[in-house]
């Protein structure tokens, strides 16, 4: 199967610890509830109410739809024996009681009550009867052939001659003046009844293969003969003559022709063969029928009525012979044998129960038995707010929808259109009617999908998320409101309380597990409510370390609260630390030594040295040299580099870059190095940076413009020796923005001077 049921929290239900539990309906919005959808496929049983559902829900392709044609039982009576056959008889079934060697008359004018007129003996077993005209022929099984008795009067049959055919006789078919009949081994029968006081029996028609069942149509016998259709030729009636074998599935037990059609029944289901040219029979298609023997036939328009044996009686749709299919099937204790059709009803030869008489839908569909209820689909106990049904559906089905149990259905568009309810109730169900406007299938179902809001009782945690910007050890809890936080409410909620569990592991059901108090805040009937609260411990790259909460909704009546489903959250330190301090670069012979303060944050985790080749790079994955706790680190390299030092908290949020990137390098021992700014052109800003060398020195910074007038002056102080920048945002010393165009930036460092020419563009 394939249902979902979705809400938040879904992983526990509801805990309520009260005295007094009291519901008002009327809430006045939707603020307060929660929405569930509940998705239905059909492909099991497990939310149909089996009391109330009497449609074909369970099927084996996955839809909803009406059951296969009606073979409802309206009537029966045991007939003292073996019911093997029948015959229909002005308004009275003939009946052949095999065990009660006897030819047996039922009134049937009332169909739902059959009563027993007469049983007529006959001299040996009743294995089957046919009924042509005033005479009645009766097989007899064993080695007596045929009994013929007079049935003008079917409430007083009179035995007329014996046909000894000297051999096992079955099914006996009439046509015209001959009676044929299937002998089993000895073939075919066959006789002329132009005189019935005087039948004149003919030679058998050996075929040297067991016959046990035969039809005639036109002028060609059919006989199911071992695994055979047999087709025998009447142009000579006293001397039948096979022209025709085509094989079928397996061992055969009966025939039934139809026009162009022939139906060949027996161990192995039903075959259909095409008999539109008599001459040349061709095997169409078999239908397994999963179960007993097909022992006969009986044909009503498209539909074919089988005996199945111990598989019940089935009906079978031939609209299209080539794919027949089972639609409806009625099962019994005993063996069914044979089904006379009249009008309405199947009169079935149903073995040790004698007759049953059923009814038939004959269009093939059951719209006695056409409605479909669903289980509650709300076991909660909340109120049902509103709902919407979606369906994928072909023909017609009328949908309705309760929230009372079925006190008060309304109807329910399947557009995904919302309905309110009135009332409202706790217990949902949805039903469904499948009218029948069209041929087979008819109406079918293949999923439904209600969705619907329900209130809440307790508070819904919806977030319990980290506080953003801080130091971490808390989150945000939101939780929607108790449907008693509202005006009106004889249990009114007053306030919410906060617990924490002591065990932080996510997975612990609830409600067991040490629970702590946190906090009580006022309820002012609001929508929502959101508080922060602390956290067991904070996540960390190393693992996530979860809180779990719960909020009890406290009311105005003494004892009477609702707790909510618990859910959870975790805290993370998303401060960037401080950068490392006192971050000092010094060129020794062969490398060059790093040394920086040790971090003091209690949740630090480690420093990142970046090494680049510009001072305007920022720090990325690409220029990440070294990962380290200490606080100092010697770098054997012979290049000019800027080194850039950030620190890395437990969160995994990294600091800003120590200040001054340092470029190491030659610098001459007597005066510093002047870099080319970055960008350039620039707009709005730069950075220049330079180089002092050991013992410090005066240093002064200045901007030219291109006509040789000082714009600006960017450091004017003595330095000690390191490495410095400093930024020009393009104005002057008053602090106005000056032209683009062409400037100079000189670096006068102790006694030496360098210079280098920078673009501004606007």
């Amino acid at each position: 199967m394939n249902n979902s049921t979705q809400l938040r929290p879904a992983s526990h239900p509801p805990y309520f610890l009260t005295s007094l539990l009291v519901i008002l309906l009327g809430l006045p919005a939707f603020s307060r509830a929660e929405t569930v959808t509940h998705v239905e496929d059909f492909t099991t049983r497990a939310f149909a109410d089996t009391l109330q559902t009497t449609a074909d829900w369970n099927t084996g392709d996955g839809t909803l739809k009406l059951h296969g044609q009606g073979l409802a039982e309206i009537g029966a009576l045991g007939v003292g024996g073996l019911a093997y056959a029948s015959a229909w008889k002005d308004d009275r079934l003939l009946v052949a009681n095999h065990t009660g060697n006897a030819l047996v008359v039922i009134n049937v004018l009332d169909p739902t009550n059959p009563t027993l007129v007469t049983s007529h003996a006959m001299p040996g077993n009743a294995r089957n009867v046919t009924v042509n005209g005033d005479w009645a022929f009766v097989s007899l099984g064993s080695g007596l052939g045929v009994q013929l008795v007079n049935v003008a009067n079917p409430d007083l049959p009179v035995n007329g001659a014996t046909v000894n055919l000297g051999a096992f006789t079955g099914e006996a078919v009439v046509n015209g003046n001959w009676v044929y009949t299937a002998s089993y081994n000895g073939g075919v029968g066959a006789f002329e009844i132009t005189d019935p006081a005087n039948p004149v029996l003919m030679p058998m028609a050996d075929l040297t293969a067991w016959v046990r069942g035969v039809a005639v149509q036109g002028s060609y016998l059919y006989l199911a003969s071992d695994a055979t259709l047999t087709v025998m030729s009447l142009a000579s009636p006293a001397a039948p003559d096979s022209v025709a074998v085509v094989p079928v599935s397996g061992s055969t037990l009966c025939v039934t022709t139809d026009n162009t059609w022939a139906y060949v029944g027996g161990n192995a289901g039903l075959d259909v063969v095409d008999i539109s040219q008599p001459t040349s029979p061709q095997f169409v298609t078999n239908l397994s029928l999963d179960g007993g023997a097909a022992y006969h036939i009986a044909v009503r328009g498209d539909s074919l009525f089988v005996a199945n044996g111990a598989d019940g009686l089935k009906i079978i749709d031939v609209s299209n012979p080539n794919q027949p299919q089972v639609l409806s099937n009625f099962y019994s204790t005993e063996y069914f044998y044979h089904t006379e059709m009249h009008g309405s009803e199947a009169f079935a030869s149903n073995g040790n129960a004698g007759l049953l008489v059923l009814r038939a839908d004959a269009q093939g569909l059951d719209t006695d038995r056409n409605l479909a209820v669903s289980a509650n689909l709300n076991p909660t106990g909340e109120p049902v707010l509103r709902a919407k049904l979606s369906a994928a559906f072909a023909d017609s089905i009328r949908f309705e929808i309760t929230a009372n149990g079925g006190a008060t259905w309304q109807d329910i568009s399947p557009d995904d259109t919302w309905l309110e309810f009135d009332p409202q109730g706790t217990n949902l169900q949805w039903r469904a009617t499948l009218e029948q406007t069209g041929p087979y299938p008819g109406p079918v179902c293949d999923n439904l999908t209600l969705t619907y809001d329900r209130a809440h009782s307790y508070a819904e945690i919806t977030s319990a998320a980290d506080v953003p910007g801080d130091t971490g050890g808390q989150v945000r809890l939101v939780w929607n409101a108790s449907r008693f936080d509202a005006p009106a409410q004889s249990a009114l909620v007053t306030e919410y309380s906060v617990y924490r569990r002591y065990d932080p592991a996510k997975a612990v059901a609830y409600p067991p597990g040490d629970w702590e108090y946190l906090l009580t805040l006022p309820a002012d009937q609001e929508a929502t409510y959101s508080v922060a609260v602390p956290t067991l411990a904070d996540s960390s790259n190393t693992g996530t370390h979860w809180s779990v909460y719960f909020v009890r909704s406290r009311t105005s009546t003494i004892g009477t609260f609702y707790d909510s489903p618990p859910d959870s959250g975790y805290s993370l330190n998303d401060l960037a630390p401080p950068p490392p301090a006192n971050f000092i670069v010094q060129r020794e012979s062969g490398g060059v030594q790093l040394t920086w303060d040790t971090a003091t944050e209690p949740d630090f985790a480690h420093f990142r040295i970046y090494r680049v080749a510009t001072p305007m790079t920022m720090p990325s994955p690409a220029t990440l040299y070294q990962v380290l706790t200490t606080n100092s680190y010697y770098d054997t390299t012979n290049q000019l580099w800027f080194y850039q030092l950030t620190a890395v908290n437990q969160a995994g949020v990294e600091s800003a870059p120590s200040p001054h990137p340092t470029p190491v390098g030659e610098v001459p021992a007597g005066g510093g190095v002047l870099y080319q700014n970055t960008p350039n052109p620039f707009n709005p800003s730069t950075r220049i940076a330079y180089s002092v060398p050991p013992g410090g020195r005066e240093v002064r910074l200045e901007i030219y413009d291109f006509r040789g007038s000082l714009v600006a002056v960017l450091a004017d102080e003595f330095v000690a020796a390191g490495d410095y920048s400093a930024d020009w945002r393009g104005v002057d010393n008053a602090g106005r923005a000056v032209a683009s165009g062409l400037y100079t930036c000189r670096l006068r460092c102790g006694d030496k001077v360098s210079t280098m020419k920078m673009t501004l563009i606007r």
